[in-house]
């Protein structure tokens, strides 16, 4: 993929940064090219302060997005926030993983060119961070990817990106001194008054800690509960957040406490009555503790049950442990080596005992419905009312089942891949939309029990082999979510131009919008049974599409200023463009388009045709659609 394309899809896959106070660059000079480095100031930083790190591009000529990968100890740092710089925007896009200690943020700047080419150094964000502990921490750039503002036309004649040279500073080196030590000999400011700590505070802390590092979570739970018994008021910020971070693995501790037996005559697995009982009873209890201090304890939690794809795949729920686990809002995660099903403690029968069922899915070879499908793994999950010692298939209410399918994600057709689920009264495969691909696992909420298969399409047309690689990825990509589809069954006319009304589809499709519901018709232009109506009529009532008042001009080429009026319209890019540098044929543009325009830009979802030209009136061809309904699914 080029450039760009890393650029704009890093808005959703990003991962975060987080690093400490008082930092010095390791010795060694930097080399003679652009970097992009971490910065703070030379004040030391105390055990539970905050401080703030710049991302600094040094030398940065034209730098118009980036993605920076940073890497940090979180036994050290616990990350607060991040504030993008000057005229850099994250878009929301940014996304910390506070166990792995990184952070992946996406930068654009709001328009396509700046005068950065003179400036020696750019802040382009700046995050906050707590020390959480004394010692010695290192921060470090691990990748940092560019592209300027300039435009070009590639070796496919479209137009794209200049790639910016630039590379990682060097390594951070971060002390933090003890809270009770005094590191700056200017007087410090003076302290908000709060009570004292207890003397006995961080010793209480300490154990806490050795309890948990044993997993013996019983005298956890008890050294907790001590420590809080004086109020919350006894502990300083930063002691709290250590509480606070320390009541979510005691929780996450107990969730693997609950024993698993097995019951040979019913060729199943059981939960033990006693463990499970101590262990809803202790989730409560630190259910009721996050409460009273809010802290981020999760309120519903999942017991994890290991099963194997043999006689022991299956679990069988009494109903005084059903009702144990509704009433402290407890699911069970059922688990096996190809996913997991999470089942919600509504969905077990009330009044009889429950079997839960969760398999591996085989081949489906025969329910080879598509040759454009191709099975990759899948699971089986059932409910059932034991009556009279049989299995009596249960129907629970949708979302009180959400499931884990995982795959490989080092694949190479991962953007192919989509979640199908057998429909056994139409005998075919169904594409469940709402299925979210994340980390090599697609999470979904099922409908129902039954099978559900990880499947590769692949819809093999003919037409996209000449068409630039982000394109043909895109189009790849929608045909397997079937966003877009073909105009043949072979052919996608990749160049042929785009409808207004096919368009509007596209959008009420990608955003799952009610296109079945009667209503009277929008506009005069738009027959009833027009295979577009419903998409027009739900497009209309969610004001996407306004026509001019009487008629919508289905059939009409597709202008760019068009797509992206609609774009804005659908609420898809934020209307604040204004202070891009003006495209060259500005003038060109219709008043009414201008704003979208520009903010779509700055979304990175519409650029210019080559020589800073916008081509507002020009249409948009099918290819060049799928670029960008792709960005805007993985910014979503």
């Amino acid at each position: 993929m080029t450039t760009k394309r890393l650029i704009v899809s890093v808005l959703m896959s990003s991962l975060f940064l987080c690093t400490p106070v008082y930092a010095f660059a390791e010795s060694g000079s930097e080399p003679e090219r652009a970097t992009l480095r971490l910065e703070v100031d030379g004040k030391p930083v105390s055990e539970g302060e905050r401080f703030a790190v710049q991302v600094v591009a040094r030398d940065p000529a034209d730098l118009y997005g980036v993605q920076v990968r940073v890497k940090y100890d979180p036994s050290k740092l616990t990350f607060r926030q991040v504030q993008p710089q000057g005229a850099y925007s994250d878009f929301g896009g940014s996304q910390i993983d506070e166990t792995e200690g990184t952070v992946v943020l996406p930068l654009l700047r709001q328009g396509a060119s700046s005068s950065s080419s003179a400036i020696a150094s750019l802040s382009v964000a700046k995050l906050e961070f707590a020390a959480r502990s004394s010692g010695v921490t290192k921060l470090a750039v691990e990748s940092v990817k560019a592209v300027t503002g300039e435009s070009y036309l590639n070796a496919n004649g479209y137009p794209d990106l200049k790639e910016l040279a630039i590379v990682p500073g060097r390594e951070l080196t971060l002390p933090i001194t003890p809270a009770s030590s005094s590191s700056s000999e200017d007087p410090a400011p003076p302290a908000p008054v709060v009570p004292p700590a207890r003397p006995e505070a961080r010793p209480g802390l300490q154990e806490l800690e050795k309890k948990l590092a044993s997993n013996d979570p019983e005298q956890a739970l008890a050294q907790l509960s001590s420590l809080l018994s004086g109020g919350a008021g006894s502990y300083s910020p930063a002691e709290m957040k250590r509480l606070e971070e320390l009541a979510g693995q005691l929780q996450r501790q107990w969730l693997h406490q609950v024993k698993i037996t097995e019951d040979a005559a019913a060729k199943s697995m059981r939960l033990d009555r006693e463990s499970l009982a101590k262990t809803v009873e202790a989730l409560r209890q630190l259910s009721e503790l996050g409460a009273s201090r809010q802290w981020k304890v999760p309120a519903e939690a999942n017991i994890r049950v290991r099963l194997a794809d043999n006689g022991s795949s299956s679990l069988l729920v009494t109903s005084d442990q059903a009702k144990q686990l509704a009433g402290g809002k407890v699911s069970l995660l059922l688990e096996n080596e190809r996913g997991a099903a999470a089942v919600s403690p509504e969905a077990l029968a009330g009044g009889q005992e429950t079997l839960l069922q969760l398999r591996t899915a085989g081949e489906q070879a025969g329910r080879q419905t598509d040759a454009r499908l191709n099975f990759v793994s899948g699971l089986q999950v059932l409910i059932s009312a034991m009556e009279d010692g049989k299995p009596v298939a249960v129907a629970p209410e949708a979302g009180l089942l959400r499931l884990t399918l995982r795959y490989e994600a080092s694949a190479p057709n991962v953007h192919k891949l989509g979640v199908y689920a057998w429909n056994e009264s139409t005998s075919a495969w169904e594409y469940v939309r709402n299925a979210k691909p994340e980390g090599g696992e697609f999470e979904v909420a099922a409908a129902r029990p039954g099978v559900y298969a990880l499947m590769e399409y692949s819809a093999n047309y003919k037409d996209i082999e000449d068409v630039y690689e982000e394109a043909r990825y895109a189009i790849e990509a929608l045909s397997a979510k079937h966003v877009m589809d073909g105009t043949a069954e072979e052919a996608f006319s990749p160049f042929g131009e785009t409808t207004r009304a096919e368009f509007v589809s596209l959008l009420v499709r990608m955003l799952d919008l009610d296109s079945t519901a009667r209503h009277e018709a929008s506009f005069r232009d738009v027959e009833a049974d027009a295979w577009y109506a419903g998409a027009v009529n739900a497009a209309y009532r969610a004001g996407i599409v306004r026509g001019d008042g009487e008629n919508m001009n289905p059939d009409g080429k597709l202008t760019r200023e068009e797509m992206a009026v609609m774009l804005a319209n659908a609420g898809l890019v934020k209307t604040n463009g204004s202070g891009s540098e003006p495209f060259a044929d500005d003038d060109a543009i219709s008043d009414w388009a201008r704003e979208a325009i520009y903010a779509a830009r700055a979304g990175g979802l519409l650029n210019g045709v080559g020589d800073n030209a916008f081509s507002p009136k020009s249409g948009a061809n099918r290819a060049d659609v799928a670029v960008m309904l792709l960005r805007l699914i993985e910014q979503r």
